[in-house]
């Protein structure tokens, strides 16, 4: 019965600082260097299984990015500020439909279904200071953010022949 179970994790832990980075006689050595996560976690299970002649495999699995610092821009430079960690939870089926009789030539049908972020975590995937050039110069050191994918569903289907 556990044969068909497959359980995977994996981490990062990474501290990425610069050794040497002088811009306009003004050195930031030692900073963090900006956008690279300190760690990274993924953890999950998923389960293969026939049903009536279906092969199906649903997946659960865990999905962690720690925090970043941020890039500057009104600086020009890199920055101590940090933009927290998030994580994810996802869900996922995928099977195969034998399709032998069925239809000539067809052997297979495969489909999937996934559902990311399932709790519709609100995140930021991205943040930076801005030096004002994108929304005027009101804006300049402000910290602009692309937010994070909401919950989403997405599918596909596949023939082989």
């Amino acid at each position: 019965m556990l044969y068909n179970l497959h359980v995977f994790a994996n981490a990062n832990f990474e501290k990425a600082t610069f050794d040497h980075y002088v811009t306009s006689g003004v050195s930031y050595d030692g900073l963090p260097v900006s956008n690279v996560p300190n760690k990274t976690f993924n953890i999950g299970a998923s389960y293969r299984y026939y049903l009536s002649g279906i092969l199906l495999k649903p997946s659960l699995w865990y999905q962690y990015v720690g925090a970043q610092s941020l890039f500057d821009n009104n600086a020009g430079a890199p920055s101590t500020t940090k933009m927290p960690g998030y994580g994810t939870v996802n869900l996922g089926l995928h099977g195969t439909v034998p399709m032998q009789g069925s239809v000539p030539m067809l052997k297979t049908v495969d489909f999937s279904v996934d559902i990311l972020n399932i709790a519709n975590n609100h995140y930021n995937e991205f943040e930076y200071i801005t030096g004002g050039g994108l929304l005027g110069g009101d804006s300049a050191g402000q910290i602009l953010a692309l937010p994070g994918a909401p919950l989403t569903v997405y599918g596909s289907i596949s023939a082989h022949f």
